[in-house]
């Protein structure tokens, strides 16, 4: 799991990613996997 602020659309925000594998048979499992992305803008608390 990775996160990382930045912009995304001109907004100041936060960008995290995961990365899992995806078991086919008890604990073995695809090289690669599974990537997911997420995007949250970040707010000023007062």
């Amino acid at each position: 799991m990775t996160a990382v602020e930045g912009e995304h659309l001109g907004v100041p925000s936060v960008e995290v990613t995961v990365r899992a594998a995806l078991p086919l048979f008890g604990l073995l499992g695809v090289e690669r996997g599974l990537e997911v992305r997420g995007h949250a803008a970040l707010e000023t608390l007062p």
